[in-house]
């Protein structure tokens, strides 16, 4: 397609669509073209994708994220995702349930502030599960959890889900109140 008919020849957006072509066109690359994905008819013109873009929420920062990877790319099957989103979205991530919500490994690591190496270490040395590696208190002196009615947060995530501040929770922690006392506060109970 002409440069001078869009203008977009030199475009980050520009460049996301012919890599979208050129992965699907080649036979080699396992998880493409090799792998049967195409793109659809309508975004073989690349004004036509530009529209889809630009109403879809297109942004600098973000990549096109196909929902389903087992299907091709069109309106229906894609998004603009962040590169944490997208990373969410592969086909080896292993989904962990954890008090009923389920996330990826990486995403519990952040949800837990606990280092990503560390949980893979847990389990491939130390034999934990998934779920034990994960929330398992083996060091002291690393993030402490507290489980209330069988949900397991740490003191940070129960001062953020609850709207105390921080130290509040920590302090009446400290002075050796218990999780659930110091989530009270003028007589409401957090949670």
């Amino acid at each position: 397609m002409s440069n001078l008919k869009h203008g977009m020849r030199y475009t980050r957006l520009y460049n996301i669509w012919q890599c979208m072509l050129g992965r699907c066109k080649d036979k080699k690359r396992k998880n493409y073209g090799q792998n049967g994905i195409k793109v659809c008819e309508e975004w073989h013109i690349f004004e036509k994708f530009e529209e889809w873009a630009i109403k879809a929420g297109y942004k600098d920062n973000l990549s096109i994220d196909r929902k389903n990877n087992n299907e091709g790319y069109n309106p229906e099957n894609c998004k603009w995702s962040t590169e944490i989103e997208q990373a969410n979205n592969k086909r080896n991530n292993k989904i962990i349930t954890i008090n009923g919500e389920s996330k990826t490994i990486h995403d519990w690591c952040r949800y837990y502030n606990i280092n990503y190496s560390t949980v893979i270490r847990r389990i491939k040395i130390e034999g934990l599960t998934e779920n034990e590696a994960i929330t398992k208190l083996l060091h002291p002196g690393r993030t402490k959890l507290y489980t209330i009615n069988g949900i397991t947060k740490s003191l940070l995530q129960w001062s953020k889900a609850f709207n105390i501040p921080y130290k509040t929770l920590s302090n009446r922690v400290n002075r050796g109140i218990p999780i659930e006392l110091a989530l009270k506060e003028k007589g409401r109970i957090y949670g």
